[in-house]
């Protein structure tokens, strides 16, 4: 093969000169960070409140908003079927998603496991 009479591969430039391309990029991004500032700021502020503030302070406060919302006194008295039905719910979905997954992985050969994804 002849190198001399070959025409050297043109590369592309990594970076485009287009200024719209960078501008609608920026816009993007200005659209991402400030949803991300938003979310980190609520994140912090939840998770100062109750270090600030006391729960009972804080429970206190959503029960009298609530019952201002709904005009009417507000009782909970939960009945021993909705704690026993509740209950075997949030057991149920324990064993579908924990102990079920577990005991397939634990009849896997190892090697087998860890080759595929």
């Amino acid at each position: 093969m002849n190198t001399a009479t070959e025409q050297p591969i043109e590369k592309e430039p990594f970076f485009t000169r287009d200024s719209g391309f960078y501008k609608t990029l920026f816009r993007m991004l200005l659209v991402v960070a400030m949803q991300n500032l938003v979310a980190y700021s609520v994140n912090m502020a939840d998770n100062i409140m109750p270090g600030v503030y006391s729960q009972d302070y804080l429970s206190a406060a959503a029960t009298v908003v609530v019952a201002q919302l709904m005009e009417e006194a507000l009782t909970v008295a939960p009945t021993p079927f909705a704690v026993l039905m509740a209950f075997g719910i949030s057991a149920g979905i324990g064993v579908l998603f924990g102990y079920l997954p577990a005991k397939k992985a634990a009849r896997l050969n190892p090697i087998d496991a860890l080759h595929y994804d």
